[in-house]
């Protein structure tokens, strides 16, 4: 059966325990949070549409249980005309209630004053609290109903399966058009039931910002900017950042552009803050304008180069605790920061501070980022009475491709490095060790010449030191740390050229949309794949893959034909990999034939990369897809089989390609203790070319169909169809990346795991393997050995440390070396035994010279 991806084990928060006694005022009000799982994360892409013509075309990703790839729903939402202009009525309503003590844009100048709603001759112009808040009411109703149209319900109902109750959830709405993103989309009833989940906008554009490695500190450092303060308080604003816990705050009150400008520079920023006035929503363009002092009014286009830096520097968030700050987030969205946290509208002064410093005590205590603005966003709910709507107005503007942050992932000190250098484990195997010097017979206490009187310590220390790192070893207990080290070797191998024996053809959005490609019940039409077919198979390939889910019957004869015809063309199922085997699954196309169809099914570590190549499994005659072999295998297989290269098995079961036996990898090899491995897997050794994506040469389905590649392109070569869409699901973390930009889509993979069987038979490259238990065991000794040598022998402390250091780079090039010629070797147990061995043998020195032990070199 096919090996499940096991699923993370929660990662928590630890609890803060301990009483907080003569801190600041602040900090004794801080409250203990509960232990947090790991979040769960939501993209849910609403595109271009909008309330008067609808939303067409929805699409939600969920990540489920850490997965690097996620499941992807669809559906679509009904126009409603009158939304609009009743949510625009409640904003002019708002606007109303609130101008006069919100910290909006200051009325001091003509040219300053943009009422922020054009309200006509019979609008009303004076509005009761009572009358708003039943407004507001109606407002969440309609919502309710719009949401729980049948076009949507499908969405809504796989939320509700996957999403967990206990669990961080991440909802992330993306649109094109800004008034989309304004409403208060937290309304939706989902959130009432998962107490736990926060909603947070985005543009449908992003990136991954480019940051450079962040050095070493013991502070958040934030810069806080103090605007144009005119009828507002700041100096609660003040108080809430000057009490934070291991913050370095830098003010700026009423700064020119320029000294704003020269601080983005100056300085690594984890926080941005900026309290004051601000406006958005009057300017046609959307622009966001902030007031930093009391004549001069900015957007954030004149600072652009100086955030461009402190983004790439580390800037992880910024807070504008002033009104109306959508326009001041969609500005910094385009330069990539990862989070930014508005007022949606005009926030009255009470509301601005209260939020604040409810957001930055659960923030700083350790509550994730989403908690954190929740909890201080409901917390406003005390102040409706006067305030109506106030847990309305705070939002998270979240830049999809970065992770949202815990304070404490902003502070790296050197002492939490020190404390690697594991003086616990070494004080350990001291106090092991000191009983059997006491119990040491007379003779040895002497100066004795034999070889037992001068090993027998460093005989025993090496014995524990071994013995209880196998065991550990045993356990699983270094597998992460030695696929992080192997991953990090793996990127570091030369360059090597895309290979030429394949052709790409990717299906990119452009051709899914492409309204040729219609009807459509996947991603190209049977129309389309036929033309597509047709084209290739006149260029005369070697072998076609074709790497899309078709499991229902074709409505094109010519397509049907290639189907039933084309022994050259291969295509795809995937096996069950539940005991429900007459459900689970997805089925092949019913007119291609058995041989040649390959499962496309993937095997991820424990810690969601992909590592592993699956070659075969054992068929399952109950299944719907009964494939016995990868597609990639197949196609390989057909391509040697052009060279006269056929399959065999050797006595011991192993497939041989030529030369070649293929290295099964075992439940007991290096990475993989306790691992499922059935069936025959192999690690997978990535072709390394300048880019992962780059293993081959590519052209689009559009450039095929318009006779826009050259047909030598793709004669002689095993040429794999599939989508590289950024909207499909079939996206994967492998060594080279776990954010979703780094991810490889699957026919990219596939091409991998074909080029590396090829290149192993006919180019004689390496496959990866691990070493035996028995050479491991005999490998982590011989490291141990020389640890203690280096700790019995070199007493000058630097000259010690100079050989530890040279030890652990021989131990490193070791490593890569082995990888270089198709060996993966463990580098965490060898190294935590020559560094513990090397402690220990420097801490018996002066007891052993003090004992009239011989030092002979």
């Amino acid at each position: 059966p096919l090996p499940h991806s096991p699923t993370h084990q929660d990662l928590t928060i630890q609890n803060h325990k301990s009483k907080l006694q003569n801190r600041h005022p602040l900090r004794a009000m801080m409250a203990k949070f509960p232990a947090q799982p790991i979040s769960q994360l939501v993209i849910l892409n609403l595109g271009a549409g909008n309330w008067q013509q609808g939303f067409p075309a929805i699409a939600a990703q969920i990540w489920i249980d850490q997965s690097a790839v996620p499941m992807q729903v669809t559906g679509h939402l009904p126009a409603l005309p009158d939304f609009a202009q009743r949510y625009h009525q409640w904003q002019a309503r708002y606007d109303l209630l609130y101008r006069h003590f919100a910290r909006q844009a200051p009325d001091r100048s003509p040219s300053l004053r943009n009422p922020v709603f054009e309200i006509e001759a019979e609008d009303i112009t004076h509005i009761s609290q009572a009358e708003f808040q039943a407004e507001s009411q109606q407002l969440r109703q309609q919502l309710h109903q719009f949401l729980m149209s049948a076009g949507f319900q499908r969405i809504e109902q796989q939320l509700r399966t996957h999403l967990r109750h206990d669990t961080v959830v991440r909802i992330i709405i993306l649109a094109e058009e800004i008034s989309i993103l304004r409403f208060p989309w937290h309304l939706w009833q989902l959130l009432d039931d998962y107490p736990q989940a926060e909603i947070a906008i985005s543009l449908p554009d992003y990136a991954q910002p480019l940051q450079i490695q962040r050095q070493q500190r013991d502070r958040v450092h934030i810069l806080a900017i103090f605007g144009n303060s005119d009828g507002i308080d700041l100096e609660q604003d003040r108080q809430c950042l000057t009490q934070l816990p291991q913050a370095s705050v830098t003010f700026l009150v009423e700064p020119s552009i320029e000294q704003f400008n020269q601080q983005l520079w100056q300085s690594e920023w984890d926080i941005l803050f900026f309290a004051g006035h601000s406006s958005s929503r009057q300017h046609p363009n959307q622009s966001g304008y902030l007031y930093v002092n009391r004549t001069d009014r900015m957007t954030l286009e004149q600072l652009k180069y100086g955030l461009r830096h402190a983004i790439a520097q580390g800037l992880q968030l910024a807070i504008f605790n002033s009104c109306d700050g959508i326009g001041l987030a969609r500005d910094l969205a385009q330069l990539h920061i990862p989070q930014v946290i508005v007022f949606r509208e005009s926030v009255p002064d009470r509301i601005a501070q209260a939020f604040l410093q409810n957001f930055l005590l659960a923030f700083a205590q350790g509550l994730p980022l989403y908690p954190a603005v929740r909890q201080a966003r409901e917390q406003l709910q005390g102040l409706e009475s006067q305030f109506p709507c106030a847990t309305w107005l705070p939002v998270i503007c979240q830049n999809p491709a970065q992770e949202s942050p815990c304070w404490s992932d902003w502070i790296t000190t050197p002492e939490s490095q020190e404390r690697l250098l594991l003086p616990s484990q070494t004080s350990s195997v001291a106090t092991t060790i000191a009983p059997l010097v006491q119990s040491t017979p007379a003779t040895l206490k002497k100066r004795d010449s034999s070889i037992l009187g001068r090993w027998l310590i460093p005989l025993l220390s090496g014995s524990v030191i071994t013995i209880s790192l196998w065991i550990l070893r045993s356990l699983g207990s270094w597998q992460s740390w030695e696929w992080t080290t192997y991953d990090s070797l793996l990127r570091l191998r030369p360059t090597e050229s895309p290979d030429t024996r394949l052709l790409i053809v990717t299906v990119t959005e452009a051709d899914i949309q492409d309204p040729h490609n219609a009807p459509r019940q996947g991603s190209l039409s049977d129309r389309t794949t036929a033309r597509l077919l047709a084209k290739l198979q006149a260029a005369q390939p070697r072998v076609i893959g074709l790497d899309i889910y078709r499991d229902f019957p074709s409505q094109d004869a010519q397509l049907t034909q290639q189907f039933q015809h084309n022994d050259r063309l291969f295509t795809i199922c995937k096996r069950p990999t539940t005991g429900n085997q007459s459900q689970d699954g997805i089925l092949p196309p019913p007119e291609m034939a058995e041989s040649q169809i390959g499962f496309s099914d993937f095997v991820q570590d424990q810690d969601g990369v992909l590592r592993r190549q699956l070659i075969a499994m054992s068929a399952q005659p109950a299944a719907g897809c009964r494939a016995p072999y990868a597609f990639s295998t197949l196609l390989t297989l057909r391509y040697l089989y052009d060279q006269g290269i056929t399959p065999q098995f050797t006595a011991n079961h192993q497939l041989q390609l030529g030369a070649i036996v293929l290295p099964q990898i075992s439940r007991q090899a290096v990475g993989y203790r306790s691992t499922d491995t059935r069936g025959l897997q192999l690690l997978l050794n990535f072709r390394n070319p300048s880019q992962p994506q780059a293993i081959a040469p590519q052209v689009t389905v559009a450039e095929v169909l318009n006779n826009q590649v050259n047909p030598a392109a793709i004669r002689d070569r095993i040429v794999l169809i599939g989508v590289t869409a950024p909207t499909s699901s079939d996206r994967w973390t492998t060594p080279y990346g776990r954010s979703f930009a780094e991810r490889l889509p699957g026919i990219t993979l596939q091409a991998h795991m074909v080029s590396q069987l090829l290149s192993a038979v006919l180019d004689q490259r390496p496959l990866l393997r691990t070493v035996s238990p028995r050479t491991e065991l005999l490998w982590t000794i011989g490291w141990v050995g020389l640890g203690l040598a280096i700790g019995w022998k070199i007493q000058q402390r630097g000259l010690w440390a100079i050989s530890l250091g040279g030890a652990t780079l021989l131990l490193m090039g070791s490593g890569y070396g082995g990888l270089l010629l198709g060996y993966w070797i463990p580098l965490i147990p060898p190294g935590m035994g020559m560094f513990s061995s090397a402690i220990v043998g420097r801490l018996f020195q002066p007891t052993l010279r003090a004992q009239g032990f011989r030092q002979e070199t």
